[in-house]
């Protein structure tokens, strides 16, 4: 609560009727501390003024007059030093106040302009972020994208090995017909070889059945011309075969090099391209394999042809041994 003049005025009064000259700190004290400087000055010069004015008015005898007065000029003063070192207390505090305000001016200056930049900064920063979603949306879809083709890529090659495996299948089935016509060429070329034996043997027993055992030869020598035809029909079956079997690898290298990619732009998240990768490599190898068969059977035919001319050989050196050059039978021709 504010102390006003009055208040002032008669603390003032009390002090000097105690004996005491009133003064802003007394006066203050009897107050408890309240009121400010400016208005205990102001309360106190006119304290003072009252004083005066009935100094003036009474009808004290003269020597007590003399003594008010000279009090009154010494309060005044004193009241007057007083005021000034007040006055300069407050000019001094006033100076510092207007210092502590431009400080806290110049503060609040760059504080607001702290807060710009921050909010600035802010502003930039949620525009980065923003284009940061977008960016994490785009990359979002683009690994969804990604995932499909990889899905897409996966069924392709998953029919791919179904397919493999029904042509797989399908040539095993072909090998299996093919290895029985081989034994059957095969046992009949031991057929074909006991009877040579056994018209060697006749030849040297009697000539009458030479006519004979020359037709009995061109008959052999058709058919094993018939059986050269179909050994040349196998070897181009296995070579459409093997044509094919290096199709769908190529096929599936490509395949592969597409799983690959789509692999590292997924950075290994995909265990099942990496399994549809090792699966096409298993069949390739697979591949490889059957081919190394039809090679071997390959091999198996050059040999059978071999004994086939030996055969021949065998059965016209016979001929010739028993004296009849011209009627030897043509020779047979090699097999591709």
């Amino acid at each position: 609560m504010a102390v006003t003049r009055d208040e002032v005025k008669a603390t003032a009064w009390g002090l000097l009727r105690a004996g005491q000259r009133p003064t802003t700190t007394n006066v203050r004290e009897q107050l408890g501390g309240r009121g400010s400087q400016q208005t205990l000055v102001a309360a106190l010069s006119e304290f003072w003024g009252d004083v005066g004015h009935m100094l003036t008015d009474s009808e004290l005898p003269s020597t007590v007059l003399d003594s008010a007065r000279s009090t009154w000029k010494q309060a005044v003063q004193v009241a007057g030093e007083l005021w000034g070192q007040e006055r300069a207390a407050l000019l001094s505090a006033a100076e510092k106040t207007k210092a502590s305000l431009a400080d806290y001016e110049t503060r609040h200056h760059e504080t607001v302009d702290a807060l710009q930049r921050n909010e600035e900064m802010l502003a930039s920063a949620n525009g980065v972020a923003e284009q940061l979603r977008r960016n994490l949306e785009q990359a979002t879809v683009d690994l969804a994208e990604q995932r499909r083709l990889a899905a897409a890529k996966e069924s392709e090659a998953q029919a791919l090995r179904e397919e493999l495996c029904a042509e797989r299948e399908a040539r095993e089935r072909d090998e299996a017909g093919l290895l029985n016509r081989v034994d059957v060429a095969n046992q009949r070329t031991k057929e074909e070889a006991a009877r040579s034996q056994q018209l060697a043997a006749r030849l040297e027993k009697s000539s009458g059945e030479i006519v004979s055992l020359k037709l009995d030869q061109a008959t052999k020598t058709q058919a094993l011309v018939d059986l050269e035809q179909r050994v040349a029909d196998w070897k181009k079956q296995g070579e459409s075969l093997s044509s094919k079997l290096e199709a769908r690898e190529a096929r599936i290298a490509e395949c592969e090099r597409e799983i690959g990619k789509l692999a590292s732009a997924l950075a290994g998240s995909d265990k099942r391209l990496t399994e549809a990768k090792e699966e096409a490599e298993r069949s390739r190898v697979i591949g490889d394999g059957h081919r190394g068969a039809l090679e071997e059977r390959n091999r198996a035919i050059a040999i059978l042809e071999t004994r086939l001319e030996m055969s021949e050989r065998a059965l016209q050196d016979a001929l010739s041994r028993r004296g009849h050059p011209g009627d030897r039978p043509a020779t047979r021709r090699k097999g591709v």
